[in-house]
């Protein structure tokens, strides 16, 4: 068991490691990388301790206001993402960057659960997000830009881990109808709680999850057992449907926030006639008005 202060240590990728140490060690370290072109593009992301294919939309005529880090669903079509985030970067003047979390090295225990609980000699992947930011900020020459991570169905739920079981320097973290979530109590065993991941007291084990900026976006319609819903013990307890869940799990941090003193950070917006489809999500007004909240408030301090 390892207690929340401790954080997760970066992972090591042992089939990718040697090289890109190497790699990196030519790097200048105030280098600029060359603006991403307009328009639609793939690069790879080179990280400490491997690559990840990103799937590029950067707008014309106007100065990104906010760089958008967008996680696909289970099917990981993390251009399709792009695609679908292409109005909502018009819209707001954001920069949209996609990893690609591929099934072969990312199995689902591994994106949908984070890696959590780590398996001996397993990094877990949600440590590899504040690198992704870092790089985020790197290639696009913007590091005063607000990050905002965006996750639906399966790629909600691997945020949800990223913001329960590591902090990041992200803006705002946004997850959208995810199966399952990290419940904010002691009794629920991880990946879908606090047991045998925290041996703090709640509070320090809880605080800084429900500090996090974590916004709740629910598709109205989302209520019933299509699309892959989860459908374990613990993932039953949490509710019958994706909005029965995120909404209990929503009034269950209300709830210990309020026993234990902590300041919620949490919201939460519900989108009407929408169901489990991650287009209609990305095209809402809810979340397009959430990033542009994000980029004023950025823009003001």
């Amino acid at each position: 068991m390892i207690s929340v202060a401790s954080k997760l240590l970066l992972p090591v990728w042992p089939d990718t490691k040697i090289l890109l140490i190497a790699v990196l060690a030519f790097l200048p370290r105030t280098a600029i990388a060359e603006p991403f072109p307009l328009g639609k593009s793939q690069q790879n992301a080179l990280l400490p301790t491997l690559s990840l294919s990103v799937d590029i939309f950067r707008p014309t005529h106007c100065t990104e206001r906010s760089i958008l880090l967008v996680f696909a669903g289970k099917s990981r079509n993390s251009d399709t993402y792009r695609d679908d985030s292409i109005p909502l970067a018009r819209a707001t003047c954001s920069i949209v960057i996609a990893p690609h979390f591929d099934h072969d090295r990312f199995p689902n225990w591994q994106y949908q659960r984070g890696g959590i609980p780590q398996r001996p000699g397993e990094p877990a992947a949600i440590s590899l997000v504040e690198p992704l930011i870092n790089w985020a900020r790197h290639e696009t020459g913007n590091t005063t830009a607000p990050t905002i991570l965006i996750g639906h169905s399966a790629g909600a739920q691997f945020l949800g881990r990223v913001a329960a079981y590591t902090q990041t320097d992200a803006s705002t973290i946004v997850i959208m109808n995810p199966s399952t979530y990290v419940l904010p109590d002691m009794k629920t065993a991880a990946p879908y709680g606090f047991r045998n991941f925290c041996v703090e007291d709640a509070k320090k084990c809880l605080s800084p999850y429900l500090q996090t900026k974590l916004n709740f976006l629910l598709g109205a319609d989302d209520d019933d057992t299509s699309h892959h819903l989860v459908q374990t013990p613990e993932a039953m307890q949490q509710g019958a449907n994706r909005l029965e869940r995120g909404q209990r799990t929503f009034q269950l941090g209300q709830k210990t926030a309020s026993l234990l003193h902590i300041p919620l950070g949490w919201s939460l917006q519900i989108v009407p006639d929408t169901g489990h489809n991650g287009r209609k999500m990305m095209a809402s007004s809810q979340l397009r008005e959430t990033i542009n909240t994000i980029i004023t408030h950025a823009s003001s301090r």
